[in-house]
Formats: C-alpha cells, sequence, structure tokens
C-alpha cells in the first residue's frame, strides 16, 4: 500500500531523466572513431665495421611519436592538403587555431612500451569526428604524413652516413 501511494514520487524523477537522457541524445551529436595502426620495424643498418650495427632512426625515436603526430603544424599541413572544408578556410586566423586546437584535442595516439626482445612496435592512432568521411581522410593524410617524415629522416641519416664515407674515402686516398 505504501508503494502504491508514494509511486508519483519514483516515477517522476525516472520519467525526468529519461527525458533527459533523451533530448541529450538526440542533441548532441554522434562522434564517430576512426583508427589506424603503423608498425614501427626496427632496421639495421651496417656501419662497415663487421662489430657494430646501427638502428634505424624511426625506432629510436619512436617513443615522441605521440608529440610527433598530434604536432600543430602537421595537423595544420594536413588540413591545408585536404582543402580544409569551407568551415575551415572561411575562420579568421585566431579561430583557425582554435579549430586546430580541437583537431588535436579528438586524436588519440597510443604505444605500447617496446622491449629490447621485440624488432618491431605498434602505434595506435585514433581520431573522433562528427563526419566520418572526413574523420577517415584526415586521418589517412595525418598517418601518410608522420611515415613520409620517419622515412624521409632514414634517408637524411642514410644519405649523411653516405656523404661522411665517401669523405673518408678520400681522405683516405689522398693519404
Amino acid at each position: 500500500k505504501v508503494l502504491r501511494k508514494r509511486r508519483w514520487q519514483a516515477l517522476l524523477p525516472l520519467g525526468f531523466i529519461l527525458t533527459l537522457g533523451v533530448c541529450f541524445a538526440t542533441i548532441v551529436p554522434r562522434k564517430y572513431i576512426v583508427t589506424t595502426q603503423v608498425e614501427l620495424r626496427e632496421n639495421l643498418f651496417d656501419t662497415g665495421d663487421r662489430r657494430s650495427v646501427a638502428a634505424s632512426t624511426t625506432l629510436r625515436e619512436a617513443e615522441n611519436a605521440p608529440y610527433q603526430i598530434k604536432a600543430l603544424a602537421r595537423i595544420r599541413a594536413v588540413v591545408d592538403q585536404l582543402q580544409g572544408g569551407t568551415d575551415y578556410m572561411s575562420l579568421s586566423p585566431q579561430d583557425q587555431h582554435v579549430y586546430l586546437l580541437e583537431l588535436q584535442d579528438d586524436i588519440e595516439v597510443a604505444m605500447p612500451s617496446r622491449l629490447k626482445t621485440q624488432g618491431s612496435t605498434f602505434v595506435t592512432i585514433s581520431f573522433r569526428h562528427t563526419d566520418p568521411r572526413r574523420a577517415f581522410e584526415f586521418l589517412r593524410g595525418l598517418r601518410t604524413a608522420w611515415i613520409e617524415q620517419e622515412v624521409e629522416r632514414d634517408r637524411n641519416r642514410l644519405a649523411a652516413e653516405y656523404q661522411g664515407l665517401l669523405r673518408k674515402q678520400e681522405d683516405l686516398k689522398k693519404e
């Protein structure tokens, strides 16, 4: 009898919370999460000595991957490459910076710690956005830009080592 008399005291808050939840679910836009994974392999380069082998810079600098991927300059380059959509180009420079910061907040980079016995490590990059197509294109562009930078860094290192070896060879020829 007591529950029957006070059922409105239980149903009224339940109805209010249910109405609030439905309103929140319909007003707030859905965010889609796009995820990609990149494997960083350890490439070993012979330095000329049979006793020493140098590891690639990609894997040595992998600990910085979350900071490199989420760099504002890289995000700006990807947005500019994708033509940024009409919403980005029409913003003032200050608002563009805020827009880039919001994009940066929607990017998550996870990288498990690597054991010394492992030859590679995986970097997982996730991006949240309300438009699934734009999220996919942005994440693909961001991943590609980062991979190209890492490959270019290894190429530059190899080219510098090659030039150093050529100079050393010339010096030895002169001797």
